[in-house]
């Protein structure tokens, strides 16, 4: 629950609390209608005036009770939001399961463009080896026809087209050698992309699987709270209604009895009619100005909250297993391939870093050991630290925060610094906590 929508049903319940002393106060006035009455029951004036008093009074308990139904359409309209604000998160989700689409559509695409490019390459090699091996079989039948021609040269002619045999059968073979080393990158190439696609793919499921998650536990926590205030709401209003017809019986039991002489007390409950009335009107007053502040603070806080929504804070967790060494970048994302600064994390929008996590699974009992974090610009080289955090002594697990400081859209990657104490082999793993500056929608 957010702690506007708290704020809220709390200073909803402090309004309720506010008539429940009020309805109590006009009770306690109209127990003193009563010892007045029996103070002067033989003076027919004052008891009609306290009689119509006591009428004025269940007439004010009446307006409290309209208030307290006011404040439960207040209630139903948070609801409303909520459902709302569910809604928008469903159609988050919906955004992030296009851009997988999208990037699943690019590797496909990316794929059969790199098997188009071996085929052609296969079919002009091919096509080169058969017009090799025509011109040997053109060049055999030109010697063949000359030595017959020719009987006195045929020594010559012999030692000069094996000469050129030889040469055809080493370009052949340089041209094969070339092709299949081609054909090699080419292969490479095709691993390397699906290897880094399927990386992507992971992190955008954990990513959505984190967000449903965190969803789905505030609106159980929004359900509860709103199920507990309707339950309080209506046990008091049962009470309210309860203590109002009470009070109806015993006003009209009293007036049955109290019809007659009170013209002296009419005068003074009159002006004391007054100053009552005026104090309700005012306090209706106050009441609806407190409602017109309420509903626009709810109505910023929507805006704040559709705002931050969309400016998700999301995790990077890196991973080593090995020896550290100073002055690398041993971390890998995926796959055991490491975040060398020319292969770093991409992030495709502004954000900036709030925290990092350290846990280590090792042997030794004293390390000291300095770790940057560092942020690239869109193609650029040129790292700048974004944070550093230092593990020494017996140290396994840490939490550190970080003074954010925004950046454009580039890379990320964490550099080992400087090591020592460490000499055994270990697992190590960093949690990057970053958060978007830019709203997706």
């Amino acid at each position: 629950m957010s702690l506007s929508l708290q704020q809220r049903i709390i200073e909803s319940s402090n309004d309720l609390t506010n008539l429940t002393s009020t309805v109590a106060t006009l009770t306690t006035d109209v127990a003193e209608a009563v010892a007045f009455h029996k103070s002067i029951i033989h003076d027919d004036a004052n008891i009609k005036a306290l009689a119509d008093r006591a009428t004025a009074n269940a007439a004010n308990i009446s307006t409290l009770n309209s208030t307290t139904l006011a404040q439960q359409s207040e209630i139903d309209t948070i609801t409303t939001n909520v459902a709302t604000n569910a809604q928008a998160i469903t159609d988050n989700n919906a955004y992030f399961q296009g851009k997988v689409d999208e990037e699943l559509a690019r590797a496909v695409a990316a794929e059969a463009g790199l098997t188009a490019a071996i085929s052609a390459e296969a079919t002009r090699a091919e096509a080169a080896e058969v017009a090799n091996a025509d011109a040997i079989v053109s060049e055999s039948n030109r010697a063949q026809a000359a030595e017959g021609t020719n009987a006195t040269a045929i020594a010559s002619e012999v030692g000069r087209a094996t000469l050129a045999e030889g040469n055809l059968a080493s370009s052949i073979s340089s041209e094969e050698g070339r092709a299949i080393a081609a054909e090699n990158v080419l292969s490479l190439s095709v691993s390397t992309e699906s290897t880094r696609a399927q990386a992507a793919e992971v992190v955008n499921s954990n990513a959505i699987g984190a967000e449903v998650s965190r969803a789905t536990g505030a609106e159980a926590t929004i359900t509860a709270s709103l199920a507990s205030e309707v339950s309080r709401a209506t046990a008091a209003e049962t009470a309210n209604s309860t203590a109002i017809a009470s009070e109806i019986s015993r006003a009209t039991a009293a007036e049955a009895v109290l019809t007659s002489n009170l013209s002296a007390e009419v005068s003074r409950a009159t002006a004391a009619e007054l100053i009552h009335t005026n104090g309700i009107s005012q306090l209706n007053t106050d009441l609806g100005t407190a409602v017109t502040t309420a509903t626009a603070a709810i109505q910023l806080e929507e805006t704040n909250r559709a705002e931050a929504d969309e400016k998700m804070v999301f995790t990077h967790t890196l991973e080593f297993d090995g020896i550290l060494s100073a002055s690398s970048y041993p971390f890998c994302a995926g796959n055991g391939v490491p975040c060398e600064p020319d292969s770093a994390i991409m992030i495709p929008f502004g954000y900036k870093l709030v925290a990092v996590g350290f846990c280590r699974q090792s042997s030794e009992l004293s390390v000291n050991i300095k770790f940057i974090v560092q942020h690239f610009d869109e193609n650029s080289t040129v790292a700048s630290e974004l944070s550093n955090f230092i593990i020494s002594g017996a140290s396994k697990q840490s939490l550190y925060k970080v003074v954010p400081a925004e950046k454009q859209k580039g890379s990320i990657t964490v550099k080992c610094d400087t090591v020592s104490g460490v000499s055994a082999y270990g697992r190590y793993r960093v949690s990057l906590y970053l958060q978007s500056t830019e709203r997706f929608f």
